[in-house]
């Protein structure tokens, strides 16, 4: 089964909404939407390199790179 990354941007734009509030948990649900929001733009534009770019340093296979600086580059 395929995730929808773009799914953890929308759960991140939940948290960062909520946090607006005065509750005990704001810096939590703040550093967690930062994340979620990270993992999903990550995660898209990996999976865009990989599967539509067919960029081999990417494959499934090859785990000999650093998959985050790589396509933060």
């Amino acid at each position: 089964m395929k995730f929808d990354w773009s799914q953890y941007l929308n759960l991140a734009q939940e948290l960062a909404a909520t946090s607006s509030d005065s509750s005990a948990n704001r810096e939590a649900k703040l550093r967690s939407a930062i994340s979620r929001a990270y993992y999903s733009t990550f995660c898209l534009a990996r999976n865009y390199l990989r599967d539509f770019e067919k960029d081999p340093r990417l494959s499934r296979k090859n785990r000999d790179i650093n998959e985050h600086q790589y396509v933060a580059e």
